[in-house]
């Protein structure tokens, strides 16, 4: 019975939030006012997907998908510099770290030539790879499903910014300077040089020896 009245209560929570939302009482324009909003109202993060289906306005929606492809690449770039750090002959040192997270951050953000084709001739991406795990982790967690192809409706540059930010990796030239629509040309638009540094977090690194 208790049970039952906090699902009702939170039901009533979401519902009061996307009434908000979509009358614009509520208007979220970054991936920090999203979640402060989400925690204000006291809304859990993993109901992200089902406030976005129904949200009403488009730059809404955006927020919410970036947030949720932002949460999964962030584990995707985690994992991967884990997996790195427990290799004995891979040479965990900031060279590799460098190598890798550059490698998973244009394997998440970027078209390749023959994906750009495909949805220029309106036939929809199939996952693929680290997409597959992308379009798990946002139905298993947030209920919605996204694809690849999600890239072409959301401003690419604010979601590199916000995986940026979420992995505290620094860049060395402003993210408004990579020209995602060269994707046509090129599958590898942020190369490795222009990564400055990841600076460690103690707990997403607990498990890493960084000396």
């Amino acid at each position: 019975k208790i049970e039952a009245v906090c699902n009702d209560l939170k039901q009533d929570k979401l519902g009061a939030l996307l009434e908000d939302i979509n009358m614009i009482e509520e208007d979220p324009l970054s991936p920090q006012e999203l979640k402060a909003v989400l925690h204000r109202r006291g809304i859990p993060m993993r109901y992200m997907g089902r406030l976005c289906i129904n949200a009403k306005f488009n730059h809404t929606r955006e927020i919410f998908v970036s947030e949720i492809v932002a949460r999964a690449a962030k584990k995707i770039i985690m994992d991967g510099l884990l997996f790195l750090s427990e290799e004995e002959d891979a040479q965990f040192n900031s060279e590799n770290i460098n190598r890798c997270t550059h490698f998973y951050l244009n394997e998440v953000l970027c078209l390749k030539p023959n994906e750009v084709a495909t949805l220029n001739s309106g036939k929809p991406l199939d996952n693929q790879g680290i997409w597959d795990f992308i379009a798990e982790q946002a139905k298993m967690k947030y209920g919605i499903a996204i694809k690849k192809d999600i890239l072409k409706k959301v401003h690419i540059n604010s979601l590199l910014h916000n995986i940026l930010n979420k992995c505290n990796i620094r860049l060395k030239i402003p993210v408004n300077q990579i020209d995602f629509s060269k994707a046509v040309d090129s599958d590898q638009l942020i190369k490795q040089d222009f990564i400055k540094r990841i600076v460690p977090k103690i707990k997403d690194y607990r498990h890493f020896d960084l000396s």
